[in-house]
């Protein structure tokens, strides 16, 4: 997962979801675990799609594009991104362990 923003959480990520939980949020360079502070940051799957559609209940603007083959969001922005109130979060690699 790749979080932009103008954020302190902003970064990659290798995070793995075990019962729809995080279970292991590691940095995407170094492989150093992740410290608390920017792990509670971070999104299941199931978690992102709760973010947009609150995020679209409360008026605030959603972009998603989906996997066309899994229908994941593989980056959704909420917020505007552009002037610096939004988060853009991207997804790859996922696959079932």
């Amino acid at each position: 997962m790749e979080i932009s923003c103008f954020c302190i959480h902003r970064g990659r990520y290798d995070v793995e979801v075990r019962d729809g939980r995080l279970a292991s949020v590691r940095d995407a360079q170094t492989g150093v675990p992740s410290p608390e502070s920017r792990v509670e940051w971070l999104l299941t799957v199931d978690q992102l799609f709760e973010r947009m559609s609150q995020a679209m209940q409360f008026g605030t603007r959603v972009r998603g594009v989906y996997d066309a083959r899994l229908g994941y969001p593989s980056e959704a922005e909420i917020g505007l991104l552009a002037d610096d109130s939004g988060t853009l979060y991207r997804i790859g690699g996922l696959r079932r362990l």
